[in-house]
C-alpha cells in the first residue's frame, strides 16, 4: 500500500492527523493480517465507514500501515541495527 492510497480512502487530510498522531496503537502482526485482507476485500466506501469505527489509536495504527509508514520504520530500524 501506499500514502496515496490512504489519501484515497480517508483523504489527505485524516491521513495527515493520523500519522501525526505520537502514541498510535502498537501494531500486532496477525490483526494487521486480518485488516489487509478486509482491505482488499471492502470497497473503498466500506474500508473507510468500517474503520472510521475503530479507536483512534487503532485508526492511526491502520492508517500508517495502508500509507506504508509502518513498513518504511521496521525497515530503517533494521537497517540501524
Amino acid at each position: 500500500m501506499s500514502l496515496e492510497t490512504a489519501h484515497a480512502i480517508w483523504g489527505a487530510e485524516a491521513v495527515a492527523a493520523a500519522l501525526a498522531e505520537p502514541n498510535p496503537a502498537p501494531l500486532d502482526a496477525a490483526e494487521l493480517a486480518a485488516w489487509m485482507s478486509r482491505a482488499r476485500t471492502l470497497g473503498v466506501g466500506a474500508l473507510r465507514a468500517w474503520s472510521g469505527g475503530l479507536p483512534w489509536p487503532s485508526f492511526c495504527r491502520l492508517v500508517r500501515a495502508v500509507s506504508g509508514r509502518e513498513f518504511q520504520e521496521l525497515l530503517e530500524e533494521s537497517e540501524s541495527n
